[in-house]
């Protein structure tokens, strides 16, 4: 199901954004980043203000070869969270909690050391590699 059908469904039942989070996990581990896109080394997401529960980002290196150390700063909201990880081909889920919000929601901003692929979701992460960010987070 394509991501926009998605929103549609979240719309039309006032889901909160759970039908899109739904298509964005099961996506996630056929997703090919190194031939869909481009690496960066800041990457945004804004998740639907109403959506509450676990977030995540799968963070890939942008060559296969072994793990790269990459330091990770994310910036949410008044929050951030800075973090060192070691990148293996398959990459790492670095996951945390969201609240319901009103109005609009921050957008979440990762600036990492290396040039990396980030694709984003919500739920509980699939299979793999996991960086709980949950604890990590202070004042900005």
């Amino acid at each position: 199901m394509p991501l926009e059908v998605a929103r549609l469904v979240d719309e039309a039942f006032a889901l909160s954004g759970w039908c899109q989070a739904a298509v964005t996990r099961l996506a996630a581990p056929s997703w090919r980043p190194r031939l869909d896109e481009f690496p960066g080394l800041v990457h945004q997401h804004r998740w639907d203000a109403a959506l509450a529960g676990t977030v995540w980002v799968l963070l890939r290196p942008t060559e296969r070869g072994g793990p790269a150390p990459v330091v990770c700063d994310f910036r949410w909201g008044p929050w951030r969270a800075v973090v060192s990880v070691d990148l293996s081909d398959e990459g790492v889920y670095a996951f945390t909690g969201k609240a319901a919000e009103t109005g609009a929601a921050p957008t979440c901003t990762l600036t990492t050391s290396l040039p990396v692929h980030a694709y984003w979701g919500a739920g509980v992460p699939p299979e793999g590699e996991w960086l709980d960010l949950r604890h990590r987070w202070v004042e900005a």
